[in-house]
């Protein structure tokens, strides 16, 4: 997938004017204004200005006296019928900042739960033209970094860009990856840690120099920092063009693990996408109910919450999701077989009063989770919560939370569990007034 949709974005390029059109209009407006093929159109407006991402696969043919009469910015393959600022902020959707909006649009238009998850999953989850934009950036950036001295390295994609849960506000992580890797990378499949090892060059923290210098040439890349000390050395930075927040990091045994996560996902995605839909439902319940926030603390995080839904539904039964070891991704695994439930458009609305009911009835003082292998396991830690790490199976996912975090966690999943059985619509769980820390001292004994 990632490899054909880097070789799509080699006919990417942006236009940027005033006007608007439809998707058949556009095509033959850029068409005959270009002098060659235009297809596959995407816009969406950047300060009052329509920003077009067009697929030419003659890009070189494009009239001569279009490029010159245009604002042509060869480095950044954008066209703009006058000059605009490089210093835009991009209003995407991809956040759940804006809730009174959510549920004031869900209410006048009066959604049934299927309705409000489709809602949820077009206003934010990753889009077309984000999507595109990715890959349009990836394909610029490789232009401009790939030389010189990483002349024998490609960059690629990894995280909530190309793992299935992203938005349009996502961040954009981006690893430098050997091209001799190629064959591996580009095709997905997987190779031992090993073998991953032997092939790390850059592993002096030199490149953070290099990459930032090569990086300041272009007056579109702003903000960029070296992060030196981290346990992944990241050179952070900002593009102005497409409002992309971006960390680049070089190959290694770290960068490899969150390559590999994110692929594990995507694929999970494909087994059953219901694991995507729970995610954005559940995602938005924590956040209505202050569960999650942005900064990392003793809190049930995002990524927690993902792994927690994977190991309730490889645990349901009948299991909707596989071990993880039997994708064939992990080190020393085989892909085996596997019939999920067959995915309906009201499978979430069982399964989320499901994974509520596991939230309260499970044992997680005795028991943890090794989603690798889809089992429980007996704990033998003194932490609240315990879900193995596939990747790095001695390590707990969940090692930060603390217990009075946990309590409340809990206590919001009965009462909306309450809530869902007493009404039958999963969106009145966002309606429920309950005062947790009043309530918390009469409960010491719910865990």
């Amino acid at each position: 997938m990632i490899n054909s949709m880097k070789k799509d974005a080699e006919k990417l390029f942006m236009y940027r004017c005033e006007k608007s059109f439809d998707k058949r209009d556009c095509e033959k407006y850029f068409s005959e204004l270009l002098g060659v093929k235009v297809k596959n159109p995407v816009c969406h407006e950047i300060n009052g200005v329509n920003s077009y991402l067009l697929e030419c696969p003659n890009f070189k043919n494009i009239k001569r006296e279009f490029k010159l009469k245009s604002k042509y910015d060869f480095r950044n393959r954008v066209f703009a019928s006058k000059l605009y600022s490089q210093h835009v902020s991009v209003q995407r959707t991809g956040n759940f900042n804006n809730l009174d909006d959510i549920f004031q649009s869900s209410e006048k238009k009066n959604y049934s739960n299927r309705d409000f998850m489709d809602f949820l999953l077009e206003k934010y989850l990753l889009s077309e033209f984000g999507t595109k934009l990715r890959f349009f950036f990836l394909n610029r950036l490789e232009a401009l970094l790939c030389s010189d001295r990483f002349k024998e390295y490609t960059v690629f994609p990894f995280g909530s860009s190309v793992n299935g849960f992203g938005s349009d506000n996502s961040d954009l992580d981006i690893v430098l990856v050997p091209r001799r890797l190629n064959p591996m990378w580009y095709n997905e499949i997987p190779s031992s840690f090993e073998q991953l090892k032997e092939m790390g060059e850059l592993t002096d923290k030199t490149w953070l120099r290099d990459a930032k210098r090569e990086l300041s040439t272009n007056p579109s890349i702003k903000n960029i920092f070296r992060i030196s000390n981290a346990r992944v050395p990241i050179v952070k930075f900002y593009s102005s063009l497409t409002d992309l927040q971006c960390d680049l990091s070089v190959f290694d045994n770290s960068v490899t693990n969150g390559v590999m996560m994110s692929h594990i996902l995507f694929t999970l995605t494909k087994i059953n996408p219901v694991i995507r839909e729970m995610c954005t439902f559940l995602r938005l319940w924590m956040k209505c109910r202050n569960l999650t926030f942005d900064s990392p603390g003793p809190h049930v995080t995002n990524f927690m919450l993902l792994m927690l839904i994977v190991c309730f539904l490889q645990q349901r039964n009948p299991p909707v999701l596989p071990p993880i070891r039997d994708l064939g991704i992990t080190p020393y695994s085989n892909k085996v077989p596997f019939t999920t439930v067959q995915y309906t458009a009201t499978l979430f609305e069982q399964l989320i009063p499901e994974f509520f009911n596991f939230l309260i009835t499970f044992n997680f003082n005795k028991y943890g989770f090794s989603p690798l292998d889809g089992c429980v396991r007996e704990r033998d830690v003194d932490e609240v919560l315990y879900i193995e790490n596939p990747l790095h199976t001695h390590l707990n996912i969940c090692r930060n939370v603390r217990g009075k975090q946990w309590r409340i966690f809990k206590i919001e999943a009965q009462y909306a569990l309450s809530k869902v059985t007493l009404e039958g619509n999963l969106m009145s769980i966002f309606n429920t007034k309950i005062v947790v820390k009043d309530i918390l001292k009469e409960t010491e004994n719910f865990v």
